[in-house]
């Protein structure tokens, strides 16, 4: 609502209209439907498209245009928007954290970690900024890491942990289960928790669980998880399923497979 009014009061506000298309963006994200998500998506795209119409070097613009871009799997698009935006970010944070976050989730190997850590320097009481820390550790297989800073930052300066499941995943990965299933209990809401109960029962060998977890999410969320359906699958071993649960991700576009 704040953003729409700073719209309506001011209609080539290009940095509004920029922010409300990653807002639409993340709401989209939770969208009941492949059509839900599908209009959430278009919507958010004009949004950036209309930011950069009103000022094309506007960097948070061109950030906003290569998130959209990704969450469509648009992935070519969304790597030369963003790099774009950082050629004129000029020490933006959250240009500089965007580029390093999406390069961290395409390609896991770690590179984007100079790019989201110049962000966290610039900008260090954003909890986004220590969530993308861990998170490139973790797509880049550096679990220990990630789990060490995790612990710290809970410990040191708890406002800021705000990132319960990805230190779940990243124990988990180590073989730390009871640790795992803690920090999945701490997750900020219902799907959380049975996505994680249920992956780490899966990853254990607990079948009935896992499949019992699983059947919730898919009352709860239909197809739209397909992405998670896939990961369970895989960690129960199954050969077909997680494929199948894939093929199916794409087809709802579930932008989780940008990872």
């Amino acid at each position: 609502q704040l953003l729409d009014q700073a719209i309506s009061l001011d209609p080539n506000y290009a940095r509004a209209h920029a922010i409300k298309s990653f807002v639409t963006n993340n709401l989209a994200s939770a969208a009941g439907t492949p059509a839900d998500l599908a209009r959430g998506r278009a919507e958010a795209l004009q949004l950036a498209r209309t930011a950069l119409s009103i000022a094309p070097n506007l960097p948070i613009a061109r950030s906003a245009l290569a998130y959209a871009h990704g969450l469509n799997l648009q992935l070519r698009d969304c790597l030369d928007e963003h790099r774009t935006a950082l050629s004129l970010a000029g020490g933006d944070p959250d240009v500089l954290r965007n580029y390093g976050w999406t390069r961290s989730s395409i390609f896991g190997n770690g590179d984007g970690l100079r790019f989201v850590d110049e962000a966290r320097a610039l900008d260090p009481l954003n909890p986004a900024s220590h969530q993308a820390h861990v998170d490139v550790l973790y797509d880049a297989r550096r679990y220990a890491e990630a789990v060490d800073y995790s612990l710290a930052l809970q410990r040191e300066s708890p406002d800021l942990f705000q990132f319960p499941n990805l230190l779940g995943h990243a124990l988990m990965m180590l073989g730390r289960t009871d640790e795992a299933a803690v920090a999945f209990e701490q997750g900020r809401d219902e799907r959380s928790h049975t996505f994680g109960e249920a992956l780490l029962a899966a990853r254990t060998g607990d079948r009935d669980v896992a499949l019992t977890g699983l059947a919730a999410l898919q009352e709860r969320e239909g197809e739209m998880a397909s992405y998670g359906y896939g990961q369970i699958h895989a960690q129960l071993g199954d050969k077909d399923a997680p494929f199948a649960a894939l093929v199916r991700a794409w087809e709802v576009r579930d932008f989780r497979l940008i990872n």
